[in-house]
């Protein structure tokens, strides 16, 4: 009975032993599919603030790479995050309604996440300069979409032509009569003489009973005119 009972041990010692074995080369063979496996992509954060601090921007300000491929939500503060940006250089807008923001170019590690760098973009010219990060984008300037409505602008009326021609009316107007007062009264009757606005135009016209008679009646009419004019006296 006792060689039974030990040669029973011995088996559930040994299946023990077995069982552990089993698991330890499970494990191991698990740890080398594992590390036989690709690791995934290295991705990063692109974080920033706009500035300055306080600013209120609009609610629908948006924060985008690549012309919208992933984009970041404005917090009331003014900062941003974009999440699981992947290797590379990417270009980083600022889309609002009320300010104007540069575009920057950041370049994010594909050794070490949160290894990020950036640097200002010039689309012009594609110049770039390194920039600190995080970011810290300033605007550049308000964007005012009404045109802003002008004043009375007095050298601005001057220039009207309208008004010139009143303003010199109005000098002709008053001047001349001083002028024409300053004249020799021999010079002022003989310009007087001289103008033909101050001529009777009666005196131009010609006699229509002669232009008739030389008219209708040929060269006698001209005599028979002089008779009646002299009946007549």
């Amino acid at each position: 009975m006792v060689a039974l009972r030990l040669g029973r041990a011995a088996l559930a010692l040994a299946s023990v032993l077995l069982l552990m074995i089993a698991a330890v080369s499970c494990a191991a063979a698990t740890k080398v599919v594992v590390a036989d496996e690709p690791a995934g992509p290295v991705v990063s954060d692109v974080t920033g603030q706009l500035l300055p601090i306080g600013e209120r921007f609009s609610e629908d300000t948006r924060v985008f790479l690549d012309g919208g491929k992933q984009a970041g939500l404005l917090r009331r503060d003014g900062s941003f995050v974009i999440h699981a940006v992947s290797p590379g250089k990417h270009v980083l807008e600022v889309l609002s309604n009320t300010h104007h923001f540069e575009p920057v170019q950041v370049e994010v590690s594909g050794k070490k996440a949160g290894r990020v760098r950036a640097h200002s973009l010039n689309l012009v010219s594609m110049h770039t300069a390194p920039i600190d990060y995080p970011l810290q984008l300033v605007a550049a300037g308000r964007l005012n979409h009404f045109e802003k409505r002008e004043g009375v602008n007095v050298l601005g009326m001057l220039k009207n032509p309208m008004v010139l021609m009143m303003g010199f009316t109005l000098i002709v107007v008053f001047l001349m009569p001083k002028l024409m007062g300053s004249l020799d009264p021999e010079e002022l009757k003989k310009i007087q003489e001289d103008n033909p606005m101050n001529q009777n135009p009666m005196d131009q016209m010609p006699d229509m009973s002669s232009f008739l008679a030389n008219a209708f009646g040929g060269s006698s009419g001209a005599p028979a005119s002089k008779k009646l004019t002299q009946k007549k006296r």
